[in-house]
């Protein structure tokens, strides 16, 4: 997530999130308002956040990195000046918000709430509750608090 990465490798986000940069790239550009719900949920829980900054690197248009810009401020980050809590809830936010022809067909998360501030956890269990009814979502956690998020008679535990 916060290494340069091949900015064509955007057909689908990967397992681990390699290619954040380059599919939201994509996003924004063919899936502008899946993109754009993206950010306003991120702006939920990182209210400090504007937007990405998404451009080719300079010198190798072939690459492209996570960069992203400060609300009220002018200077761009890199990914590694996001918290890993706050990085966790980007990647689960684009994995989710992402447009429903491109998800898979079974979406299986392990313990997502792994740095993840009490009110991000709300706001992704919110999305998994509305993504739940049109997708099958397999999450394993051991987390009390996120279980209590979720009507028990829904959830299938094991």
């Amino acid at each position: 997530v916060k290494q340069e990465h091949n900015i064509s490798n955007n057909k689908m986000l990967l397992y681990d999130a390699a290619n954040l940069a380059a599919f939201l790239y994509r996003l924004k550009n063919f899936f502008k308002p899946n993109y754009d719900e993206i950010v306003e949920t991120i702006r939920l829980v990182a209210p400090y956040f504007d937007d990405f900054v998404l451009e080719p690197q300079e010198g190798n248009e072939e690459q492209i990195v996570l960069r992203w810009r400060q609300a009220g401020c002018e200077d761009i980050f890199n990914a590694s000046q996001l918290s890993d809590g706050t990085l966790r809830f980007i990647c689960l936010t684009t994995l989710l918000l992402q447009p429903h022809e491109l998800q898979p067909a079974t979406i299986i998360v392990d313990e997502p709430e792994l740095g993840l501030h009490p009110y991000a956890i709300t706001i992704f269990s919110e999305i998994v509750r509305q993504l739940s009814n049109e997708k099958q979502i397999i999450i394993s956690t051991q987390s009390v608090e996120l279980l209590n998020e979720f009507d028990v008679g829904r959830c299938h535990c094991r």
